[in-house]
């Protein structure tokens, strides 16, 4: 991959690693705390899933359609998981 492909991966994960470098350095014990470590790790990542949907597309799109095929299958347990 180029570097430049890579620019969005980079830009898009380093909220992510802001949120955990965040987080306390020990778990927290009680639940509600336990809880909200929990919600700010998943709306980073749902953030960063956000930013590289255009990438991803652009990414697909430049496939062979066996190469889109075998990305395809990569996770096939589909929305039921």
């Amino acid at each position: 991959a180029s570097a430049a492909s890579a620019r969005p991966v980079r830009a898009a994960s380093q909220n992510f690693a802001t949120v955990c470098a965040s987080l306390p350095a020990t778990a927290p014990t009680a639940f509600p705390d336990k809880f909200d470590s929990h919600l700010k790790m998943m709306a980073a990542h749902v953030q960063e899933m956000t930013a590289l949907s255009a990438p991803n597309r652009t990414f697909y799109s430049a496939l062979t359609a066996a190469q889109q095929s075998t990305l395809d299958n990569l996770h096939a347990h589909g929305p039921k998981h």
